[in-house]
């Protein structure tokens, strides 16, 4: 079977990767809602699984394991209901640790903060797609409506667009590097903003789905300018 991946020109590779790693931010978005529903303490509880998990890995990295044998690096998961349990990685216990409980005090909003995650997910998503078919680096907005402004079948994006694109970026921002609260680079990026310095940058559903279709409008616009080729500077 062909890997979807090696067919195709090197901007078509680009696309594929795009829908791909747009479909898993969807995929986690609509869990994530439908956990809210169906099991809404399942984040919490996973949370304290996978310390659990990072206790026993840190003990077992200095003793070894119950049988004696030396410690291979992965670290028991507890199902939920306690009648199983998935081995993974140290390494991944930890990240995930990072992502589920970054510094915050408590009590905390696990769904909102997952939320952000997705957020940075689209971002990533389209910000990967973009460079890989010739955005510079800088602020990704610009460098997405410079592109577009060089193409022979597009032109540049529309001022509320371009506004709502820059709104993504912050957010992407505020999550990846501020665990989500509102820092001076979000106010000076998003204009007429009411969110204060310090204050959590609300996700809802809704606005996932904003960006959702705002990160898969943008991609295919840049796939049509780049298909319908660029000016020369």
């Amino acid at each position: 079977m062909t890997d979807p991946l090696d067919e195709g020109a090197p901007n078509e590779q680009a696309w594929t990767a795009f829908r791909l790693s747009h479909a898993a931010a969807t995929a986690l978005r609509v869990l994530l809602a439908e956990l809210r529903d169906v099991a809404p303490d399942y984040l919490e509880d996973l949370q304290t699984r996978i310390s659990d998990a990072i206790v026993h890995g840190d003990m077992w990295s200095e003793t070894g394991m119950p049988d004696g044998e030396p410690w291979d690096g992965y670290v028991p998961l507890q199902g939920p209901n306690g009648g199983s349990v998935n081995f993974i990685r140290y390494e991944d216990a930890a990240s995930l640790e990072d992502q589920l409980s970054p510094d915050a005090a408590k009590p905390y909003d696990y769904l909102w903060h997952m939320r952000g995650v997705v957020a940075a997910t689209l971002h990533s998503a389209l910000d990967t797609y973009a460079h890989a078919v010739g955005v510079g680096l800088g602020p990704l907005p610009e460098g997405i409506d410079q592109l577009l402004g060089r193409a022979e079948a597009t032109r540049h994006l529309e001022v509320e667009i371009f506004q709502s694109l820059v709104e993504f970026d912050a957010t992407r921002h505020v999550f990846v590097h501020q665990a989500g609260i509102v820092d001076a680079r979000y106010q000076r990026a998003v204009r007429n903003s009411p969110l204060a310095i310090g204050e959590r940058r609300p996700v809802d559903d809704a606005l996932l789905e904003r960006y959702s279709g705002l990160a898969w409008d943008i991609a295919e616009r840049i796939r049509l300018a780049v298909r319908g080729g660029l000016k020369a500077y």
